[in-house]
């Protein structure tokens, strides 16, 4: 009887701490859930992306600034050569894949190296908790590293690795207002970030580590010696092989900045202020066209007087697809209120309705292009109507009122 007594007390203690276990791990769940919907993921940097504009076969036209002055432009993992996201991986998080977004081998690796030598050398930083500092920027304190931890199971939670990988792809510093490997690439190698060259990739993923001064048209040296040490450790971990190691650290730096393409730019502010959450707009623009036309116009304003501009609306007659877009001769001419858009403003119509009102009369049979009229300065109260470059030419034909409208 005793024997069975205590036999079965051990059975109860175990069932009892099974059960212990259970409500702590529910509690944990609620206690959890709860703080997750009452401090949400701050998506607001994220969502502040740059806008731009497209024109025929996808071809960049624009590249606006975000509200904070930032180029920001939104990159996802199929919009990256796999090549650098492999690079990526590997340097920055090679368990990225299995870990909830904090990795517990580096952390406590990290730990070891800094009690035997008593300073960092290496971190415990993943890409998610990365994601989770580019988000909500915070002071490096021990407190905020705990805080950014549980961020980053926050962060695990609700979105797929692919789906962080779009975060920080899009996110990332890349020295001044550079964010997003989109914009780096195009700001540094003057490419989109589809295809890059081992040494490309390299320097990509070696630039967020310190952005401000490995940018490479300020700081070449530097960002090649970092650039180098992403390829070394790719030699090291067997992820690229020798060949292609050695042409990876032949590779020059690039040493300047491209500037970002800023074409009809009437329209794109256009799409920006009347589509203020839509980040790609998509036009018919002939970028080619555009450039000659925008070229064109901004010549031929130096023969007009001081105040005056053009603009010009070019329209596929076959499909009615607007092809070029030009607002003003000058965006950036103060003087000539440039940046005010000539073809959608109010404006009188001036000679522009001359040759319609010609038409009339001759389909009424009331005039013939050889019917004489005189072109002479007139008064209507207080408004004297001129011609466009000011000049009178007393008798004249209607054949020879009409080609002074485009002489």
């Amino acid at each position: 009887m005793r024997r069975s007594i205590m036999h079965k007390q051990p059975k109860a203690r175990f069932k009892f701490w099974i059960s212990a276990l259970l409500i702590v791990f529910v509690l944990f769940g609620i206690c959890a859930r709860i703080l997750d919907v009452i401090f949400p993921i701050n998506l607001n940097r994220i969502s502040d992306k740059s806008s731009v504009v497209l024109g025929k076969d996808n071809e960049l036209l624009s590249v606006l600034l975000t509200q904070d002055g930032y180029c920001r432009l939104g990159s996802k993992v199929s919009e990256v050569d796999p090549l650098f996201i492999k690079i990526l991986i590997a340097y920055e998080d090679k368990r990225f894949f299995s870990h909830f977004g904090v990795d517990p081998f580096a952390l406590v690796r990290a730990l070891i190296q800094r009690i035997k030598s008593g300073r960092t050398i290496s971190g415990g930083s993943t890409l998610t908790l990365q994601t989770v500092r580019l988000l909500e920027p915070r002071a490096r304190t021990l407190s905020n590293k705990l805080i950014e931890m549980l961020r980053a199971t926050q962060l695990e939670y609700h979105f797929s690795k692919q789906e962080i990988l779009h975060l920080y792809l899009t996110l990332a510093s890349y020295g001044g207002n550079l964010e997003g490997i989109r914009s780096a690439s195009l700001a540094y190698l003057n490419k989109e970030p589809k295809q890059l060259t081992v040494a490309e990739a390299a320097l990509l993923v070696a630039l967020p580590q310190k952005p401000s001064r490995l940018r490479p048209d300020l700081y070449p040296n530097q960002a090649l010696l970092n650039r180098n040490k992403v390829i070394t450790r790719m030699e090291k971990m067997k992820i690229l092989d020798k060949e292609k190691i050695k042409e990876a650290m032949e590779d020059k730096i690039p040493h300047q900045k491209y500037p970002f393409p800023f074409l009809a730019p009437h329209l794109a502010y256009s799409f920006k202020f009347q589509y203020p959450t839509q980040k790609v707009h998509q036009t018919f623009i002939d970028k080619t066209l555009q450039l000659q036309l925008e070229a064109l116009l901004k010549q031929q304003a130096q023969f007009l007087e001081r105040s005056q501009t053009i603009a010009a609306l070019v329209v596929e007659n076959k499909t009615q697809k607007v092809i070029s877009y030009v607002g003003s001769a000058d965006f950036f001419a103060e003087h000539k209120f440039g940046q005010v858009d000539i073809i959608k403003s109010y404006r009188s119509p001036g000679s522009a309705l001359k040759p319609f009102m010609y038409a009339m009369g001759f389909d009424q049979g009331y005039i013939h292009p050889n019917t004489l009229i005189q072109d002479i300065p007139t008064l209507f109260s207080d408004y004297a109507p001129k011609n466009f470059k000011d000049v009178f030419h007393g008798m004249v034909t209607i054949r020879e009122a009409l080609h002074h409208l485009t002489g």
